[in-house]
């Protein structure tokens, strides 16, 4: 569903923009009250001051653009701060969250918390936080928000609390079963770890990222995130 109207000042982040045609670019935002947007910026490829702003990677912005036909443009943008990722790890996980946002948020769908909780991991980023963790939190978060909650608070088959010291397998949409400790299972203090957002050691970060890569490719289908081909060559 297409909005109508001008909308001001709205505060936005880029999550991509690509060519159109010689001077153009059309570009996707997180906005706050409205979601993710498209929007095509006339000439912003031969202009110096909104160019500028557009080409500032992760940083919080204004936008406002004119919705009256099918494809709303781009009437000005401002950079409201700097939020550099200084590292090549820190921008690959910029780029997989934004490609996560434009994955799985339907186009004009307001979600005001993942506005938020997408700022705050990008300031954690910026801020040298363990990368895995600022992810993993990220994640469970914009699930949740989406109607995807995790279910992390019991064994499904039994009733009882998670036990850190024992392995369960995680069946997608369902939630944790006890089992051995094999090549399949996590442990429990990992499934903890992603419900409470707290991480205090490698093999819980280890283990909660190999079931959330799980679950993340069950929600998108199969389909594949350029993003992830990134850290094969940005480890430190």
């Amino acid at each position: 569903m297409t909005e109508t109207g001008r909308i001001l000042l709205e505060p936005a982040y880029l999550l991509h923009r690509t060519s159109y045609r010689e001077t153009s670019l059309f570009l996707e935002f997180l906005t706050r009250e409205h979601g993710r947007v498209s929007v095509l910026g006339k000439g912003l490829r031969r202009k110096k001051g909104a160019a500028y702003a557009v080409f500032f990677p992760f940083a919080p912005l204004r936008v406002s653009w004119s919705a009256r036909g099918e494809l709303p443009i781009l009437t000005d943008v401002e950079v409201v701060a700097a939020q550099p990722l200084a590292d090549a790890r820190a921008l690959g996980c910029g780029l997989y969250l934004n490609e996560l946002i434009l994955r799985l948020l339907a186009p004009h769908d307001p979600h005001p918390p993942i506005f938020e909780v997408y700022g705050q991991a990008l300031h954690r980023l910026a801020a040298g936080d363990e990368r895995e963790a600022v992810l993993r939190n990220f994640e469970v978060l914009l699930l949740a928000e989406l109607g995807y909650e995790l279910p992390l608070e019991c064994d499904i088959a039994t009733g009882d609390g998670l036990d850190p010291g024992r392995y369960y397998r995680y069946i997608v949409e369902q939630g944790p079963v006890a089992a051995l400790p094999d090549a399949g299972a996590v442990r429990g203090s990992a499934l903890i770890a992603l419900r409470t957002g707290v991480f205090s050691n490698a093999d819980d970060l280890k283990d909660a990222k190999r079931l959330m890569r799980g679950v993340i490719a069950h929600h998108l289908g199969g389909r594949s995130l350029k993003s992830r081909e990134l850290f094969k060559y940005s480890r430190t």
